[in-house]
């Protein structure tokens, strides 16, 4: 059975809505953060300039909303990413028929933990069909690796989009600071001992969120340059192996357990056209290794 066959079973569907409601629920968490730390960063400057006195308790505050950021939320945000990354795990070593690799991840999640995702997801079940391309064409593990390819290439574009809209917004908030601040008569040194010293430890999370999204970006282009080196090796006529796909898959899974979310908002206003792209490069890309690798009729 193929891939684009396998990823629509019963069982493939349960595991894509499970870790699909698990990343939402540690996206809830990262927006949290996001628009706790933003939220700071805005209000701050207000605060101060209708009470001078309260900058030594706003300190305080920012302080505090950082701890519970990086102690409670930070902490949910990874526990439920790590089981998302695991069941997405699942479904990939399934439907790829890659066998499971218990050293890197030991333990498949408890199939209630499973159960109960799937059946809290209140996303379109329609979304999450057709996971992948259809690679139904060329032979496997060719079609593992044009699977692999497109997941990278697909979140590494999404989180430099992500990390730009962040920086933006972050930047526009002490910009529109300075602006008040000139309006209202209020001197430079002033705006950064009253304005903009208060909001800096949301200015410097929303800026590490930004940075940690591009650093991962970066991470999922340095792999997909070497599946690339696999994948012209096979237009080549060159063998690919279900070792070298379980290795890919082994980075891809760190990359997923380990790097930041993108907000599903971001994600879903873009997924339409990022989907169209990404089946269609898939498209030429077996279109490529047809013609390359499959003899040419007399």
């Amino acid at each position: 059975m193929s891939i684009s066959m396998k990823q629509n079973t019963p069982e493939s569907q349960r595991l894509l809505v499970a870790q699909r409601h698990l990343y939402s629920q540690a996206k809830r968490w990262h927006l949290v953060r996001l628009l706790g730390a933003i939220a700071l960063e805005a209000a701050a400057p207000l605060v101060l300039l209708a009470a001078p006195g309260v900058k030594h308790a706003l300190e305080v505050a920012g302080g505090v909303a950082v701890l519970v950021s990086h102690l409670v939320c930070q902490r949910k945000e990874q526990d439920d990413r790590e089981k998302a990354a695991t069941i997405q795990e699942q479904f990939d070593t399934s439907v790829f028929d890659l066998a499971w690799n218990p050293v890197l991840v030991p333990d498949k999640v408890d199939p209630e933990v499973l159960l109960a995702a799937a059946r809290d997801f209140r996303g379109l079940h329609a979304g999450v069909r057709d996971w992948y391309g259809d690679t139904s064409a060329v032979p496997h593990p060719v079609d593992v690796l044009l699977c692999q390819r497109a997941n990278l290439v697909w979140d590494a574009q999404l989180r430099r989009r992500y990390a730009r809209i962040l920086r933006a917004v972050v930047l526009a908030v002490p910009a529109a600071e300075i602006v008040v601040g000139l309006a209202t008569g209020q001197l430079l040194s002033e705006y950064f001992l009253a304005l903009l010293l208060p909001s800096l430890p949301a200015l410097l999370e929303g800026f590490d969120i930004a940075r940690e999204n591009e650093e991962h970006a970066a991470r999922k282009e340095a792999l997909k340059a070497q599946l690339q080196g696999l994948w012209e090796g096979a237009l080549r006529g060159e063998s690919v192996t279900v070792e070298q796909c379980r290795r890919i898959q082994d980075a891809i899974y760190t990359l997923r357990s380990t790097g930041p979310l993108v907000l599903d908002r971001l994600y879903h206003r873009f997924r339409r056209r990022d989907e169209g792209t990404m089946r269609a490069a898939v498209e030429e890309l077996v279109a490529a290794y047809r013609h390359s690798v499959v003899p040419a009729g007399p």
